[in-house]
């Protein structure tokens, strides 16, 4: 379904790691000038398995993917990118039809 990279799921182990969390939790939601938005949360608890699935990844991070974003996701692959002192994820949806100048929302 959806792709985390090594590089996404070290980011994510040490994200939990500090915030004592236990797991991520990504949805769409609507938002932003082109209409969608991801909205990725750290989360304590697992979800409901009725509303979430649990997507597979390198560093067996708990990572759960909401169902009824799944037609919007589907492909997706994240990555944590490095350019300089920036440090930033990256989605990359070959669902996307377009984004927002400064690309914080999406269309498809």
């Amino acid at each position: 379904m959806i792709e985390i990279t090594l590089a996404a799921a070290q980011h994510f182990q040490k994200q939990l790691h500090s915030t004592e969390k236990l797991a991520l939790a990504l949805k769409v939601k609507r938002s932003g000038c082109s209409g969608l938005s991801y909205d990725l949360s750290l989360i304590e608890e697992a979800p409901d398995s009725e509303a979430y699935i649990s997507v597979p990844n390198p560093c067996n991070v708990l990572f759960y993917l909401e169902k009824q974003s799944a037609a919007y996701l589907k492909g997706l692959k994240i990555d944590f990118k490095t350019e300089g002192l920036q440090h930033r994820l990256v989605y990359i949806n070959p669902n996307e039809s377009g984004q927002c100048g400064c690309g914080e929302s999406f269309s498809v």
